[in-house]
């Protein structure tokens, strides 16, 4: 919670106990009016400061509640006050539920010596149809920077998502604000920097993996992450266009025909964000020579370029290092491998972080028929790949008591497990969280040391 939504509570909270213990207004001040007076200047400070999340909804009518009971001119004449006590507390109970389920709370903040700047910018592939569009048209993308500033710069900081982009479920997400100033100037510390990419997964969106982006740009990276429209969740472009994920999956372990279908699913889909990934190339080494924005121009190390990815994203770093050269290091954070990059591996250093094995990983029942079978030997089958493909046993790492989703932001927003909402997801690990958000700080700082470790060593060196 936010600290005007903790201090409404608390006032909420308080008046409640007083009058479920006897405390009542009798026409004059007493504390529960004084309480209840309190929490309503709080409900409207904490709209115009913080801003209205559909959470703390229960709260507000709480807040409303206690005032009409202890208002002094008896709006009504007969009260049951302790009906009006008990339904606010079930009100104010099930805000703090929603609200400890979907938090609006910061990100770690980045540990490097820089600070962090942050811009989006649209780009359009005019060689490139774009497959998924009705009409045909040129493949357009929309991309997020972050990079290094100096420390002391100010200004307004980035939004953890777009509003535009977030639907009720995860409309706390805007209210976040990151550790990134828009638009803010490049440090001129050094005179050019390396760059990351960043391949989200299955319906993934750019900004999913902010806390590693703004990470990376604070110990000089350029980080540049990707939407890929008609796969992300949703991708608004300048203009106000809309475009929604197209991917639609059942259970791809219902039958041998619905796991091939989402194999062949998955060739494609890696292929195409494959190729985004070099057209940004193309993109940044434009804006090397000449940088529209004025913020680019000669500070990019093009001949030091990696990239990585989470889930699906994994198998779009590895298949990118596969197809273009420029692509100096790649890491998959717990993900797969398709395409050509699963029959003949990437072409560069290459890291596959995964995290832990399921326990029953190689014990599954002999019955070929079942979804348990098929999706125990499409990981097993994954990990011998990988393993194959790792060019040395430090190229193949399992962090012991990681979970898929601790290789993304996620986890950083609730503490109870919910759904997979990444299909890939379940050719790994099942879902399981850190118990507080300082475990779940904590496993994300050390990912990203294994992050940082491998690409130093291979981009900085």
């Amino acid at each position: 919670m936010r600290p005007l939504e903790v201090s409404l509570v608390v006032s909420l909270a308080i008046g409640v106990s007083l009058l479920l213990f006897g405390y009542r207004s009798r026409g004059g001040w007493s504390w529960p009016s004084l309480l209840s007076y309190f929490a309503v200047s709080v409900v409207i400070l904490q709209l115009v400061v913080e801003g209205y999340r559909w959470e703390m909804l229960p709260a507000y009518l709480a807040a409303v509640a206690l005032v009409v009971n202890v208002w002094p001119f008896r709006l009504l004449t007969i009260r049951p006050i302790q009906f009006v006590a008990v339904g606010a507390l079930c009100l104010l109970l099930s805000a703090i539920y929603f609200s400890i389920h979907s938090p609006a709370r910061a990100l770690p903040t980045p540990s490097g010596p820089f600070g962090v700047g942050t811009q989006t910018r649209h780009i359009v592939d005019v060689t490139r149809r774009d497959a998924g569009s009705d009409d045909a048209a040129f493949r357009e993308l929309m991309i997020q920077l972050w990079y290094p500033t100096d420390p002391d710069v100010n200004g307004r900081l980035a939004p953890y998502r777009d509003r535009r982009t977030t639907n009720r479920g995860e409309s706390h997400l805007a209210l976040i604000t990151t550790h990134s100033v828009v638009r803010a100037p490049l440090s001129k510390a050094r005179e050019r920097y390396p760059i990351l990419l960043y391949a989200p997964s299955w319906n993934g969106v750019r900004t999913e993996n902010t806390f590693h982006a703004e990470e990376l740009a604070s110990h000089g990276y350029i980080v540049v992450a990707m939407d890929h429209p008609h796969s992300s969740e949703v991708v608004v472009f300048p203009d106000g266009r809309t475009v929604k994920s197209k991917l639609v999956m059942g259970d791809p372990f219902s039958s041998d025909s619905a796991l091939k279908q989402f194999l062949n699913v998955l060739d494609v889909e890696v292929q195409i964000r494959a190729n985004d990934a070099s057209f940004v190339v193309d993109a940044l080494e434009r804006w090397d020579a000449n940088d529209p924005e004025a913020l680019l121009t000669s500070h990019l190390a093009l001949d030091r370029i990696g990239i990585f990815g989470f889930s699906l994203g994994g198998g779009v770093a590895a298949q990118a290092c596969w197809r273009d050269r420029r692509f100096k290091a790649g890491i998959d954070l717990d993900g797969l491998l398709a395409a050509e990059a699963a029959k003949h591996g990437p072409r560069a250093p290459f890291l596959f972080l995964n995290g832990q094995p399921s326990p029953e990983l190689g014990s599954v029942e002999h019955n070929h028929n079942s979804s348990e079978y098929r999706e125990k030997e499409l990981e097993n089958r994954q990990y011998d790949l990988m393993r194959t493909f790792a060019q040395s046993a430090n190229h193949f790492k399992q962090l012991d008591g990681m979970r898929h989703f601790n290789f993304a932001d996620w986890h950083f927003y609730t503490p109870w497990p919910s759904t997979e909402r990444d299909v890939t997801s379940r050719l790994f690990n099942r879902l399981t969280f850190w118990p507080s958000y300082g475990k779940a700080e904590k496993a994300a700082r050390s990912i990203n040391r294994q992050i940082l470790s491998f690409f130093n060593a291979h981009l900085t060196a």
